[in-house]
């Protein structure tokens, strides 16, 4: 019952009614008049019926049109988003600098590990809690396709140290369609605004 109280067509119906009540009135004519019917002053029904059904075809045309802006405005938010998580398949972390003949911790490197087809330009790294901000300005240069690892100096090497755990990082860079994008600390893709 309830899905025939929410349906559109009943909708359409009841407000047809009332607009059809208000305009007998507003002439002053009666559905049941007694007598013959003036068809000049009330029209023949075919003129009813052709009225009815333009206003229906009219609500329909623009409830269908309402239906396709809606899912236009879809498309195109998914193509967006996918558009995004296509270029924006570029992560970074830090990982310790291991001796190989000693097994000791000697430094700490930046990984970055991009999966698109084709190098990042413009690029700047945060490592979280420090100032120090490593980007495509410094020696590091591109981030070709697959992994890269960058040197870190000292600097970052001690402030591990002392805290004993490694950072997270962020990274902001420029995708191939111009859009500033990010990974945050959590790994979490957005657009920078």
């Amino acid at each position: 019952m309830s899905k025939i109280l929410d349906s559109v067509y009943l909708k359409v119906v009841l407000i047809f009614i009332i607009i059809l009540q208000l305009l007998i009135d507003f002439y002053g004519l009666s559905l049941f008049p007694v007598g013959p019917i003036n068809y000049n002053a009330f029209g023949t029904v075919g003129q009813w019926f052709s009225g009815m059904l333009t206003v229906v075809a009219v609500i329909i045309a623009f409830k269908s049109l309402s239906l396709s802006m809606k899912e236009i405005k879809r498309i195109i938010e998914e193509k967006k988003i996918s558009e995004i998580k296509e270029s924006g398949d570029l992560y970074c972390w830090l990982e310790y600098k291991v001796d190989k003949v000693s097994g000791e911790y000697v430094g700490i490197n930046l990984m970055v590990l991009n999966l698109m087809n084709h190098p990042i330009y413009e690029w700047r790294i945060y490592i979280q809690g420090m100032s120090e901000v490593i980007s495509d300005q410094d020696s590091a240069g591109n981030i070709r396709p697959f992994k890269n690892i960058i040197e870190l100096n000292d600097k970052i090497y001690n402030y591990v140290r002392k805290n004993k755990k490694i950072p997270m990082t962020r990274i902001e860079f420029v995708a191939t369609n111009g859009e500033v994008l990010e990974r945050n600390y959590y790994g979490k893709l957005n657009v920078v605004k």
